[in-house]
């Protein structure tokens, strides 16, 4: 008996709870100061696509979302030997968002959160490959915007 209340009360919670409750999933593009590798092997600018998806209560909602950024490759001639090498970043975003306006049309939120980037590195020269996986944990803050009808 005292396992049937339990989940008549957990079904409950789950049903009112849920209510309110909604869940969203987009995409989007991501720009990135540090994402790309350029011809002098420095890092610089680049861009990614972003899926998300979010569970929405009320004003608070819970995030997870994948960025992955384009492959960079650089090619160049290191003492008479060709070398190539790419470079790619992916990164992991956990994020708890509030919206401070929430219109019919519009809504702004911020977010914060923490993020797992993980970068690969590959380096060939004269046909012998190394490669390189570097993972570092970050914390994301943010604002961000959502537009219900854009057409």
């Amino acid at each position: 008996m005292k396992k049937v209340l339990f989940l008549f009360f957990v079904s409950v919670f789950v049903l009112v709870g849920s209510s309110n409750a909604q869940f969203k999933f987009g995409a989007g593009l991501a720009l990135n100061s540090k994402a790309a590798i350029n011809d002098n092997l420095e890092e610089t600018v680049g861009f990614g696509l972003n899926l998300r998806g979010t569970y929405l209560i009320n004003n608070l909602g819970f995030s997870l979302g994948n960025t992955a950024y384009l492959p960079s490759k650089v090619s160049m001639n290191l003492v008479g030997e060709a070398m190539e090498m790419s470079f790619f970043l992916d990164q992991i975003n956990l994020d708890v968002m509030y919206k401070f306006l929430n219109s019919n049309d519009f809504s702004l939120y911020g977010l914060a959160g923490p993020v797992l980037s993980i970068a690969n590195a590959k380096a060939t020269i004269s046909g012998e490959s190394v490669t390189e996986n570097e993972s570092k944990v970050g914390v994301e803050l943010g604002l961000g915007t959502n537009y219900k009808k854009l057409f």
